[in-house]
């Protein structure tokens, strides 16, 4: 699952965890991820978009219909942040796991099905 995206479908998940985690639009947001991903112009025009209207982590959480769905959105984010180790994605990764209502197991699980354990 995780090892079947692309990068820009991890760039726009890990775009959309940022965002909503901060809970306010970012005029870096853009030049942040054009760092780290070659995007194509449609991706590009996509974030532009999303910054105008920023999801929230409730809605992001809604979208996992199982607890595996929430584990692997999980593994996901994980796997996405872990090239940025810092305070931020460590925030990030906290409120995402505490809307997301996951268990010290759950995110063991996460840790696993994202390949960092």
């Amino acid at each position: 699952m995780i090892h079947d995206l692309t990068d820009e479908q991890k760039m726009w998940f890990g775009t959309m965890i940022t965002m909503a985690s901060t809970g306010k639009k970012e005029s870096n947001v853009l030049n942040q991820i054009e760092e780290g991903f070659s995007l194509s112009e449609t991706a590009r025009q996509e974030i532009l978009k999303m910054l105008e209207n920023p999801p929230n982590l409730d809605y992001l959480s809604s979208l996992a219909k199982t607890e595996e769905d929430k584990i692997g959105m999980f593994a996901i984010a994980l796997q996405i942040f872990s090239t940025t180790p810092n305070d931020r994605a460590s925030h990030i990764l906290d409120d995402f796991s505490f809307v997301l209502n996951l268990t010290e197991d759950d995110v063991f699980k996460a840790y696993i099905m994202a390949g960092l354990s």
